[in-house]
């Protein structure tokens, strides 16, 4: 309407010639950014699939080609350390494994890696700062503190080794019953305020049997580690009812139909209808082969996959001769 009534007028408009060369640079280093990236990610993705197949040293070359044309991404280097360790060269793994952490301050599994190849190649000032680190930034439930635990154990630092290992008792439920310790740790009280209730509480039982400690059901407010105190003492009929007290209280715990179905078994009872309702709940069947470590682990966080489980070889792995919920059945007396 404004151009009919001739009220306004339209006018090319007129970009001087440094303006058109600006904007063709910008665009071109765009696209040349873009191009880059799209190689990296080629690079890194042939990296993984060789990792997976066990060509560690092909892995190394494609993650060290990655790295080059993309050294700003944290996952190359983190990769990389991983894929060069298992090929045998520790100079390369410690080098990506700093840049990882210099990239990514945060990324306990890659301070993880750092310290444990200083530590075999006898750089024993740069371990004990990289475990460090690694204790400081463990993910709740992860590996790195029992890790770092074993590394200030190899540098003879038994007050740290010891303070690592017993936090790694209060985080993670796989500790205690994978992780032989050489003295008695005591685990103490408090539960990690990360650590909803009856999972600290339930990492608190599972801490003091694994460590010979004595267990007393009423020490604990929460239905399912109580379930699981009075079964370490024998006492099967509070057993059930705890552990029922705790199903009855969230139907949908994985962790209290988990509990259950090890009791269950352990008695004898059946347990079909234990094991259907925890496999609906869990998405999967459940497993009692002994777990190993996979290929490749996907990281949701960065969309990147890894090679093996994101740790270099002689990194400890939480894995018992039996997955969870079975290798509960260790801590229980005969039935």
């Amino acid at each position: 309407m404004l151009r009919d009534a001739r009220a306004t007028t339209w006018q090319r408009l007129e970009l001087s010639r440094g303006m058109r060369l600006a904007g063709a640079a910008g665009a071109a280093g765009l696209l040349l950014v873009m191009l880059l990236g799209d190689a990296a990610a080629i690079d890194y993705r042939l990296g993984a699939d060789a990792a997976a197949a066990g060509r560690w040293r092909e892995s190394q070359v494609a993650f060290s080609q990655a790295v080059g044309l993309d050294p700003w991404h944290p996952s190359g280097p983190k990769s990389l350390a991983v894929a060069a360790e298992m090929n045998g060269d520790l100079a390369t793994s410690r080098a990506a494994a700093e840049r990882a952490v210099e990239l990514n301050p945060g990324d306990a599994q890659s301070w993880t890696n750092l310290a444990i190849v200083c530590l075999e190649t006898g750089a024993r000032d740069c371990a004990s700062n990289a475990a460090r680190q690694a204790v400081e930034t463990a993910s709740l439930g992860g590996q790195e503190l029992a890790n770092a635990a074993l590394v200030y154990e190899r540098l003879g630092d038994t007050a740290r080794a010891d303070d690592a290992y017993r936090r790694s008792l209060l985080t993670s439920l796989a500790t205690g019953l994978t992780l032989p310790w050489p003295r008695a740790v005591d685990a103490g009280t408090t539960i990690p305020p990360e650590v909803d209730a009856p999972t600290g509480e339930l990492n608190l039982v599972i801490a003091r049997a694994a460590m010979g400690q004595v267990v007393t059901p009423t020490d604990y407010d929460q239905p399912l580690p109580r379930a699981l105190a009075y079964a370490i003492v024998g006492d099967r009929a509070r057993a059930e009812q705890e552990i029922d007290q705790a199903i009855a209280a969230d139907r949908e715990s994985t962790t209290a139909w988990d509990l259950d179905l090890v009791l269950r078994a352990h008695w004898g009872e059946p347990i079909e209808h234990v094991m259907a309702i925890d496999e609906v709940l869990r998405g999967s069947p459940m497993s009692r082969e002994r777990p190993e470590v996979g290929g490749l682990t996907f990281d949701i966080a960065s969309f990147r996959m890894y090679p093996r489980d994101g740790l270099v070889s002689p990194a400890v792995r939480l894995l018992g001769e039996q997955p969870w919920p079975w290798i509960l059945d260790r801590l229980l007396p005969p039935a």
